[in-house]
């Protein structure tokens, strides 16, 4: 398991570094050769534009290649079906997109035009109502330049790998600001937004980086609605590029170009504060799994024998100096896995403003502590009573529901596995999930938090 997750990291980090590293080698090596990029863009059709046009590609290209090499035959299938098969949940995802956009452009233009500036021109909507072919004209330069060459590897590829439920704001964050970063080569490029920005006021062009950060929740959002689907995302990221600052509205004024920046920025985040906690997304974020499965199905070895009953097994504390927080877990509150998850919300945090994830990687993570019961790191001393109670509704029975509910929306690489661990359930052999759970509070080596056991019939 444990070695699973290392070859994970590293796979991540090395999509990661070549992608930054192929995209800035290529995007600055007009300016290296001198090359002029004065109106180089996407479109310009120059010489510079070949570099930067294929450094444009290297999320999606770099993705695409990781996929094939490291994914099994399920896994890629998976990872195209998510691409180019939309479901009906994509059709939500769209429109959410869609109007999310238009509203901030009204935002920006309401805000403008407050300031003295001019209306916008929407040149792009005017060519299309005279002749409709324009609309399959935008519609393939706005999805080839960000959309096709950079979703692929962003969210179909990296988002998916990242992905945890009980971390999505700094996850988001995280890819938002990586986002950010990559595109550094374009703030040379005279034709691109970003040098505009950073010529008005170099503060100016490094809240583009921090808009990268707010759309980053918002496509995370949009990926949890569609349940991990890449397509509505495609969409929403043209819908960016061509409404917001793009084609379809231009030309627009300068006042338009700085506030824009400002309204996206506030806007992302309050959608993003907003939507998250509305009954929809949640049910959403229930609905959608995570990329690695092995961390709740497969757990390291626990020996089939332990006998962990009226016994206290002790983790080595001797590097911690804070005094241990005792629990008690009354296994008389609760009958299943849910109530458990509820019950240890109850017992190992307070005064939060959110909701836990309930799962068992939440469960871990509550255990580490700085949920406002013990401190992160600090030792927790657990009382299990009622534990005969416990040992009968987390038996073999529910341990194969269990299962049988990661099978229904777990990776395909790990349907394998779960299948074999439902048989084995099946048949009474192996973990019982009460043992799964017993393993996760007694594993300290791999999990960063320090517990002691104790239980009681």
């Amino acid at each position: 398991m444990k070695k699973d997750i290392v070859q994970n990291k590293k796979v991540t980090i090395i999509y990661l570094v070549i992608t930054i590293a192929l995209t800035w080698l290529l995007q600055f090596m007009p300016m290296i050769l001198g090359l002029d990029i004065e109106n180089t863009s996407i479109s310009s059709f120059d010489f510079a534009s070949l570099f930067f046009g294929i450094g444009g590609v290297m999320p999606t290209l770099t993705g695409v290649i990781f996929v094939f090499v490291f994914y099994s035959k399920d896994g890629i299938k998976d990872f195209l079906k998510r691409c180019f098969i939309p479901n009906k949940e994509c059709i939500s995802a769209i429109l959410i997109s869609l109007l999310l956009v238009c509203a901030e452009v009204f935002v920006t233009q309401m805000i403008s035009k407050g300031l003295g500036a001019e209306k916008l021109g929407f040149e792009g909507l005017k060519l299309i109502a005279k002749n409709p072919l324009y609309f399959f004209y935008f519609l393939f330069w706005g999805i080839i330049s960000g959309p096709f060459s950079e979703e692929f590897g962003w969210r179909g590829f990296l988002t998916d790998r990242l992905f945890r439920k009980d971390k999505l704001l700094q996850v988001s964050l995280l890819i938002g600001f990586i986002w950010g970063i990559w595109h550094l080569p374009l703030y040379f490029y005279p034709a691109q937004i970003q040098h505009d920005w950073f010529m008005i006021n170099p503060l100016l062009g490094l809240l583009f980086i921090v808009s990268c950060m707010s759309a980053a929740l918002v496509y995370m959002t949009i990926y949890v609605v569609a349940r991990r689907k890449v397509f509505p995302i495609f969409f929403l990221h043209m819908f960016k590029n061509i409404i917001l600052t793009g084609a379809m509205i231009y030309p627009f004024s300068d006042t338009y170009s700085v506030v824009v920046v400002f309204v996206e920025i506030t806007m992302d985040v309050l959608f993003y504060v907003i939507f998250t906690r509305t009954p929809y997304y949640r049910k959403a974020l229930e609905g959608t799994n995570e990329f690695d499965y092995l961390k709740q199905a497969e757990q390291l070895p626990f020996p089939e024998n332990a006998n962990t009953e009226g016994k206290e097994i002790t983790i080595d504390d001797s590097e911690l100096t804070d005094l241990p927080v005792k629990i008690v877990i009354d296994g008389a509150r609760f009958s299943n896995l849910d109530e458990f998850f509820t019950e240890m919300d109850h017992l190992l945090t307070k005064d939060l403003t959110w909701e836990t994830g309930h799962n068992l990687d939440a469960f871990n993570d509550l255990l580490r502590g700085g949920f406002g019961v013990h401190e992160y790191g600090q030792k927790l001393d657990i009382k299990w009573i009622n534990f005969s109670k416990s040992r009968q509704d987390f038996g073999y029975e529910a341990t194969v529901k269990y299962y049988e509910s990661i099978l229904e929306c777990c990776h395909p690489t790990a349907k394998q596995s779960v299948e074999k661990k439902i048989k084995d359930a099946q048949e009474g052999k192996g973990q019982t999930l009460l043992d799964t759970i017993i393993e996760i509070i007694l594993d300290t080596d791999n999990s960063d938090h320090f517990c002691t056991l104790e239980t009681e019939e």
